[in-house]
């Protein structure tokens, strides 16, 4: 049990505050990190970076996909 709950007190009363608690900061969180990676995917895609990067990985992809065809057991 987290420190904060007061065990003379409803137990079930103060782990739903818990529960609603949680989840509220998880949802604001998590919509916060959704929203700044749209808008970074944007700017990406306006500057052309992503098409560098896009081939750059994809290179990269090759050479190891290449390394592992060479590779003995």
């Amino acid at each position: 049990m987290p420190q904060f709950i007061q065990p003379q007190s409803s137990l079930t009363g103060q782990l739903t505050l818990l529960l609603a608690t949680t989840i509220a900061v998880d949802v604001l969180v998590l919509s916060s990190y959704a929203w700044f990676a749209a808008r970074g995917g944007q700017a990406l895609r306006a500057s052309g970076v992503a098409r560098w990067l896009e081939r750059i990985f994809g290179t990269a992809l090759v050479v190891f996909g290449l390394r592992l065809l060479a590779a003995r057991r």
